[in-house]
């Protein structure tokens, strides 16, 4: 009930906040619905179908969210977070928009003992689907803007970047699908970008 609540104070928000934006246009896509939008949102206030397909779930997102964090924060010298407000966004002029989301920081020493910051992108996901085959897109662009991000000299030179997928989606002896987020790693980066589990994430900054 509280998820609804808060959702229909979203949809009253000017402008829109960008996370309801993009969800509507998820679902327009995801399910082939004709409506716009703008018709999308009228829909809100009276239809809960419409409603449970945007709305935040706090029961399926920040559990896993939480539970990945704590497996960082779970690693001696580690401190892991959720930003918040502005530290949520990777800071690239060229592309402002919306989709530079960070989901985790995580504060470490290296082996050389210099404080170094990891900026990740976490997904968890169990079965096939349209919703779970784009977070193999999501994750993706994130790891690309993380490289562009390092290219235009934004990234200081002891921050890295990683993408932590979870769940049987991604699980690493099946269909390696962390691998295939993997390609669009450009080796120029290799040693600041990385993408795999949690757990390999952890055993990578660890190599720093």
């Amino acid at each position: 009930m509280q998820a609804r609540a808060d959702l229909l104070v979203e949809a009253r928000t000017t402008p829109l906040p960008t996370r309801l934006e993009e969800k509507i246009d998820k679902a327009i896509e995801n399910y082939g619905l004709t409506v716009t939008r703008t018709q999308y949102l009228s829909k809100l206030p009276s239809d809960e179908v419409y409603q449970s397909v945007v709305m935040k779930s706090p029961s399926r997102t920040s559990f896993h969210e939480n539970a990945q964090i704590a497996q960082f924060n779970s690693q001696t010298g580690f401190t892991a977070i959720k930003p918040k407000g502005e530290a949520q966004r990777l800071n690239i002029p060229t592309v402002p928009s919306t989709k530079n989301w960070i989901d985790c920081i995580v504060s470490f020493t290296d082996s050389s003992g210099t404080p170094r910051t990891a900026f990740g992108s976490m997904k968890f996901a169990r079965t096939q689907g349209t919703h779970q085959s784009r977070q193999i897109t999501d994750q993706q662009n994130f790891l690309r803007r993380c490289q562009q991000y390092i290219s235009l000299g934004h990234a200081q030179s002891t921050y890295v970047f990683f993408g932590a997928g979870d769940g049987d989606f991604f699980h690493p002896n099946q269909d390696n699908r962390n691998q295939e987020v993997s390609t669009v790693i450009d080796p120029r980066y290799s040693s600041r970008v990385f993408n795999g589990t949690t757990g390999q994430v952890i055993d990578w900054l660890l190599t720093l």
